[in-house]
């Protein structure tokens, strides 16, 4: 039997769109706190964004994955998973 090592994307590769989503969260905080004119459908429209966002990038993150063996590897993505198989020999 194989050793087989399975990894998955780290939160680190999306760090890039949690700061996308911390700064408008900023934003949207700065606009409230200081009673400026934020229309609610902007509002409603970020908050929104940012909820789908977060739940997009951790399905994205958690179907996506590697399997390595001494002989082969394994790139799996997606929910119809697409096997692409490349040996080292």
């Amino acid at each position: 039997m194989e050793e087989e090592l399975i990894i998955n994307n780290s939160r680190k590769l999306y760090l890039p769109i949690y700061l996308m989503m911390i700064i408008l969260i900023a934003i949207i905080g700065f606009i409230k706190f200081y009673d400026l004119s934020l229309n609610n459908l902007a509002f409603t429209g970020a908050g929104v964004f940012i909820i789908l966002r977060i739940c997009i990038t951790e399905i994205h993150r958690k179907f996506e994955s590697y399997k390595i063996t001494p002989h082969y590897l394994i790139d799996s993505k997606g929910i119809i998973t697409k096997k692409t198989k490349k040996n080292f020999n």
